[in-house]
């Protein structure tokens, strides 16, 4: 459980938890889809203010998306010497965008997704996929994660509503 915690710590979009909560988040030994697939986009580039009052007490006040190359982002949380680094690039299932994040740091090289969306207000809002959905026999690739992510797009227990974060853009 420590290690899910420090992988979602790195990310910088969860609750500052005891080790013995399960974050209810969905993990993958794989992405989406391959890095190259979508371009990146440009509104998430700049530092982003938490605005959510959900997410009060997190410690993450700030997420920055830094550009990598032309579809991949490093995804900077936190301020100071402490912050975090995660590789980040964008998979869109049925016109939805999802973010997938990996934190280099960690051996294992794991996968966590969320959907994005940026409104007219400029606001940054992550919805994490939860494990909810997910049985003993999760899929095994990329493309058989997308078909189901795809087929359960309406079904509101694929995203972890305790794990949605809301953020304003603060270069604007």
């Amino acid at each position: 459980m420590n290690r899910v915690i420090k992988f979602i710590l790195t990310i910088a979009v969860f609750f500052i938890l005891q080790s013995c909560i399960d974050l209810g988040i969905y993990i993958a030994d794989f992405p989406l889809n391959s890095s190259d697939t979508e371009p990146a986009d440009i509104r998430l580039i700049g530092k982003w203010g938490k605005i959510s009052e959900k997410d009060k007490g997190t410690g993450m006040e700030t997420i920055e998306f830094i550009l990598f190359n032309e579809n991949e982002y490093v995804v900077r949380s936190g301020e100071g010497v402490d912050n975090n680094l995660v590789r980040t690039f964008i998979t869109k299932i049925s016109g939805i965008s999802f973010l997938n994040f990996q934190d280099l740091s960690e051996t294992e090289r794991q996968y966590v997704f969320c959907k994005y969306i940026i409104s007219d207000k400029n606001e940054l809002t992550l919805n994490f996929i939860g494990d909810k959905l997910f049985d003993s026999d999760k899929p095994k690739t990329s493309k058989k994660l997308r078909k189901f992510i795809k087929k359960n797009l309406a079904n509101p227990t694929l995203f972890n509503t305790e794990m949605e974060f809301s953020f304003r853009n603060s270069n604007n």
